[in-house]
């Protein structure tokens, strides 16, 4: 197995990569923990297989309210 994606935990920047980037825990939520004010983000992939990080932005409350993903922007 390549790698396994989950999506069970709070990161700080929206992803984290643990055991060798065997596992990636992804956090699509923008402000979900109100003590760390954590990042939201999906992983693009492309024909090629590249992968990149698009950040989910906006404030937890607003999101909520509107239902809808803002504009996003790109990761490092």
């Amino acid at each position: 197995m390549a790698l396994i994606i989950a999506s069970n935990q709070v990161t700080k920047k929206g992803y984290e990569f643990y055991y060798n980037h065997q596992l990636l825990v992804l956090t699509t939520g923008s402000g979900i923990s109100k003590t760390t004010n954590n990042q939201g983000v999906v992983m693009m992939m492309d024909s090629t297989h590249k992968v990149h990080f698009e950040k989910v932005c906006g404030e937890r409350a607003n999101l909520i309210k509107s239902k809808l993903v803002p504009t996003c922007l790109r990761a490092d």
